[in-house]
């Protein structure tokens, strides 16, 4: 079968591009779309807006699919269907989204009435047939190679970082200024031209300080010149609901750590987050991607807030489940265990496929308690200094003693030093370390898809919060 490349010129995931191993394609705001598009911020999209397909002779064909703005290809309404080949622009909508549409070759045979020439003539036998036949198979061979050459048939490594290049300028360090001083808190991304995705517990810090009177905005990676302020930072609400286990334990990690950062401006690139179908399919062995902003313990803290570039790291998916970690129906299926390495301030990295969908935020990591060699050293040089002196001590104490006397002081001592062995390590001295067996967890990317309903209705009907 063969590939069609889908590229978005205009409209909220402008600048992405995704590969589709099918014959047909449907765009539109509904869920049963192949190319989805947002209802709110892509206004004049139709649920079912237009289709391209294949026919049984092998020709493509653009056709409408009810709308009432019309679909436009290279700037031509197209009344009830037109024949396309090649690279074309639809329009959905009078100045509405633009997508270019790259479409293989039509198959060897097929009558070729374009949308830009005139009929043409089938050749099915004698010389002309063959040489069509060899040309068409030519170009069924080239544009092969151009995808595999382009890494968007091949390997998903090469798949994935053209998917980061399309996103980088969507990609944010989250930075709360207060008393002329930035701190970088968390990576954020844009879900929407004026909306920043990130983790609750990256926008609840952020709420707090817009209270305070403080600034918060976010710094665009590899666009040192590039600012967006912060006007509203918005948790999902299920994130401050307690909940247990039917056996009384607590969650993995907290369920719902999903936030909206709301932004003064209009992010360059939004990233495209997975549909329903593709969620219900996600399990083991899903290959994907981070980009964001480690911090924890880093070099420099491992991002310059004057000029920040993001890291990428990629791995697979490990499993899928509830937040007890237990096997689940999809609608508690929340949990995405991956391999993703991350510590702090990768918190609300957006994790993304091959495909450049976004399936979820990266939200936290198994960590264990740490100390270097040298602070061990050092604790356990004071501790046996300590134990030295009381045995000096116990030692003095007995000297010209009667032996009762000395067996006391023996009892003591030993008591001493089992004590001084048990002291506890000193909290200042130990740092979180990324657990061996690097099994870290992501939320569902379907929570910030309701928390981004409840904000987009805020926003319309003007409730306090939700815009400034």
């Amino acid at each position: 079968m063969d590939s069609i490349t889908i590229r978005r010129l205009t409209g909220t995931s402008k600048g992405t591009e995704e590969t589709l191993m099918t014959q047909e394609v449907s765009l539109g705001t509904g869920p049963h779309n192949t190319v989805r598009y947002d209802p709110t911020w892509d206004r004049g999209v139709a649920a079912s807006h237009a289709r391209v397909f294949r026919d049984e002779s092998g020709r493509w064909w653009l056709t409408d699919a009810g709308s009432s703005t019309g679909t436009f290809v290279n700037g031509q309404r197209v009344t009830v269907k037109r024949q396309v080949n090649g690279p074309i622009v639809i329009e959905l909508g009078s100045k509405g989204p633009k997508v270019e549409v790259v479409l293989p070759p039509p198959l060897p045979g097929a009558a070729s009435r374009t949308a830009g020439g005139g009929a043409g003539r089938s050749q099915s036998s004698g010389g002309a047939g063959r040489i069509l036949v060899m040309v068409a198979c030519l170009a069924v061979v080239a544009a092969a190679a151009w995808f595999v050459i382009n890494g968007l048939g091949g390997d998903s490594d090469a798949r994935l970082q053209k998917v980061a290049k399309n996103y980088e300028a969507g990609i944010g360090v989250v930075i709360i200024a207060e008393e002329g001083t930035g701190s970088p808190t968390g990576t954020a991304w844009a879900v929407a031209p004026n909306m920043f995705a990130t983790n609750a517990h990256v926008a609840v810090p952020v709420q707090q300080a817009l209270k305070r009177g403080a600034t918060a905005y976010i710094a665009i990676n590899k666009n040192p010149d590039q600012r967006f302020r912060v006007k509203a930072a918005i948790p999902h609400p299920g994130y401050f609901e307690e909940r247990v286990g039917v056996d009384g334990k607590d969650p993995a990690t907290t369920p719902y750590d999903v936030g909206i950062l709301i932004i003064e401006g209009t992010a360059s690139a939004v990233l495209h987050t997975a549909s329903v179908a593709k969620l219900e399919s996600l399990d083991s062995g899903h290959r994907i991607a981070f980009l964001g902003f480690p911090m924890e313990d880093l070099q420099h803290d491992g991002v310059d807030p004057q000029n920040p570039v993001a890291t990428m790291q990629s791995g697979i998916v490990t499993a899928v489940t509830d937040f007890w970690l237990a096997r689940s129906v999809f609608q508690n299926r929340g949990l995405i265990q991956h391999n993703l390495p991350a510590t702090g301030g990768a918190s609300g990295s957006p994790i993304f496929d091959a495909d450049g969908d976004v399936v979820g935020i990266l939200s936290s990591v198994n960590m264990i308690a740490a100390m270097s060699i040298e602070q061990w050293a050092q604790y356990r040089g004071q501790i046996q200094q300590a134990q030295r002196e009381a045995i000096e001590e116990a030692q003095k104490a007995a000297e010209g003693q009667p032996e009762e006397k000395v067996t006391e002081l023996e009892g003591k001592l030993n008591a001493t030093l089992k004590a001084l062995d048990q002291i506890p390590l000193p909290i200042s001295a130990l740092k979180r370390a990324p657990n061996a067996a690097m099994v870290n967890y992501a939320q569902r990317i379907d929570m910030l898809e309701e928390l981004l309903k409840l904000v987009q209705q805020a926003v319309a009907k003007g409730l306090p919060g939700a815009e400034s």
